[in-house]
């Protein structure tokens, strides 16, 4: 029966992945997203999720690959959200535009003189 390790023996090797690979994580992160505040954000949720899900990972390999495809995973997360903020702004920026027209026509006085004259143009046509 193969030994669990502790959380001594898991904090060790954690720590060392960590100070070995930190700056990696950070540069590759902020190649995707080209912002730092993102890039150590996204730095510190991976080695948050190797922390986590640390009882399913195999130390004893190569941790660098590892760490760059959860770290590309979550650029990629970070990207569609900012891709769907942007989209929706974008959006819901057309509809305000689109909405404060309709206020305007319908406030400007002149309009309403004018769709005035038009009905009363329409029912006499239609009188006759």
């Amino acid at each position: 029966m193969i030994e669990e390790p502790s959380d001594i023996q898991y904090k060790l090797v954690f720590e060392e992945i960590y100070a070995l690979h930190l700056h990696k994580v950070q540069f590759f992160a902020y190649n995707y997203v080209q912002d730092w505040d993102n890039a150590k954000s996204i730095s510190n949720e991976v080695f948050t999720s190797i922390w986590d899900n640390r009882s399913k990972i195999d130390f004893n390999r190569d941790m660098l690959p590892y760490l760059l495809v959860v770290t590309r995973n979550k650029c990629l997360n970070v990207l569609k959200k900012q891709k769907t903020e942007r989209e929706f702004l974008k959006y819901s920026g057309n509809q305000i535009t689109e909405n404060e027209l309709n206020y305007l026509s319908l406030e400007n006085p002149s309009s309403t003189i004018l769709y005035s004259k038009e009905i009363k143009r329409i029912i006499g046509e239609s009188l006759q």
